[in-house]
């Protein structure tokens, strides 16, 4: 199998997603099974051959300053080159020409699949050079900081608005699951969410503007860089643009939750203190749970009526505390939304909520992958294999992901997890049981102990009554 990691163009990028991408697919994957190309520019391709590690892991393909140059211009930072490829996109002319060195600087080697980095890259490049190669954006799943462990999804077309889950959006819509299945989602949800809620350090807080609003909700922030990088699914230019646009439109009754995404918020506290200022009813709380805690919007789920989402995997979460989703994206939450923007709030408050168990119960068993699993030696050889077959064999269609994950095994993993990161709360909780218990025995002990040596003195004193009565009658 050939692997051919999509280009990068910043020394910072190449690290940072060999850290949390590709170590653990490299490493559980036999190279003697495997041929792993990068494609390097000139400036990066030096540090990369003093990094003994991802030497060994893959092997980098030299693209020339010069040959950049050729298609791009003269003097482009590093900065341009990325914006051009993740941002912006390039125009016809420059695909072209790119095309045309890939193929030169590659020769006869043709990768089968393509890995592209998250969000950042673009569809288009890929496909229009190796029309014949699957395509895969690599993604964080829906868990992807602690409290949990990391999770990952492998998408056949895209991010986001452009991704398997939105065009196939009717389709895992319709998925029928089966009553033993369903009570499998409810008991997974039930498990999860009392966990969560049960180590929150903020319930004092939400309670307290649970009271003072009609509503509340949650509107995750995501960054300003994401919105230029997904430009067409939005019709906001800035962070400060949404929450401007939602706030205005926001009933005064109703109390809104932003939180920041925790790797790349932009908000800074003069922001924060303008809009506290200028709208009572929006609320920033800055609190963390003080142990390498990033989820920053987890804590909300139990209080809020519903969640207003723009990109964030918070909107996924919401479905686990069963708490309807607004869109303020024009594709990307297709799948899992109830309504589109603000202006469906009220409709959707008073609407019953529409069980999302099959959503969930396809998401958890066919799109996502473990981190138990993928560090496993071979199991991502043995994934991508599976795929690439299937991808030869039908393209992509519906049952391109059928089942990888036991919904029952794989939720288990998840809650215990859990429960070992919240052990100290969990420890500290079974010793309040158990002092409780004590505390009963020692009651109850005492009761029994009190009854028996008020029955001994009773009986006692009854006996001296009789022997000081047939005492007076001997001596009469």
């Amino acid at each position: 199998m050939k692997i051919l990691i999509s280009t990068i163009f910043r020394e910072e990028k190449l690290r940072a997603y060999y850290d949390h991408f590709y170590r653990w697919l490299i490493k559980n994957i036999n190279r003697e099974n495997v041929d792993v190309k990068i494609l390097l520019p000139e400036r990066l391709y030096a540090g990369f051959h003093e990094n003994n590690e991802m030497k060994a892991a893959m092997t980098p393909v030299l693209i020339t300053s010069k040959d950049l140059e050729k298609i791009f211009g003269e003097d482009l930072s590093e900065i341009v080159y990325h914006q051009k490829f993740y941002i912006t996109g390039l125009n016809d002319g420059e695909l072209e020409r790119f095309k045309i060195l890939t193929r030169t600087v590659l020769g006869s080697w043709y990768p089968d699949i393509v890995l592209k980095l998250g969000y950042f890259s673009s569809r288009k490049i890929w496909n229009d050079i190796f029309p014949n190669a699957l395509c895969l954006t690599q993604e964080n799943g829906i868990f992807s900081r602690p409290p949990f462990f990391r999770t990952l999804t492998y998408d056949p077309y895209s991010a986001l608005q452009n991704n398997f889950m939105n065009t196939f959006a009717d389709d895992i819509k319709n998925l029928k699951i089966t009553p033993n299945q369903d009570k499998s989602v409810n008991k997974f949800k039930k498990q999860l969410t009392r966990i969560i809620d049960s180590n929150s350090n903020i319930n004092k807080e939400l309670k307290y503007y649970k009271k003072r609003f009609k509503k509340l909700v949650l509107l995750p922030l995501t960054s300003d860089y994401m919105i230029k990088i997904f430009k067409e699914d939005f019709i906001y230019n800035s962070e400060l643009e949404l929450i401007k646009s939602v706030m205005e439109n926001m009933p005064t009754d109703i109390g809104v939750f932003v939180t920041q995404h925790s790797d790349l918020g932009t908000l800074t506290q003069q922001d924060i203190e303008y809009f506290s200022s200028k709208y009572k009813n929006f609320i920033y709380l800055q609190k963390t749970d003080g142990k390498g805690f990033f989820f920053n919007s987890l804590f909300y789920f139990k209080h809020v009526d519903a969640v207003i989402n723009l990109t964030s995997k918070t909107g996924l979460m919401a479905m686990l505390w069963d708490k309807p989703i607004l869109s303020l994206a024009k594709i990307s939450n297709e799948l899992i939304k109830d309504g589109q923007g603000v202006e469906d709030l009220e409709k959707v408050l008073n609407t019953p909520y529409k069980n999302k168990n099959n959503i969930i119960y396809w998401y958890f068993t066919r799109y996502l992958l473990l981190e138990p699993d993928f560090n496993r030696q071979d199991y991502m050889y043995e994934y991508l294999m599976k795929k690439l077959k299937y991808y030869k064999e039908h393209g992509i269609d519906f049952g391109y992901f059928d089942e990888v994950n036991n919904f029952e095994e794989a939720s288990e993993t998840i809650v215990n997890h859990l429960k070992i990161y919240y052990q100290p709360a969990y420890i500290k909780a079974f010793l309040e049981v158990i002092k409780e218990i004590k505390t009963k025995i020692t009651e109850i002990q005492t009761k029994i102990k009190n009854k028996i040596q008020n029955k001994v003195q009773n009986k006692v004193q009854l006996i001296i009554k009789k022997t000081k009565m047939l005492y007076i009658i001997i001596n009469n």
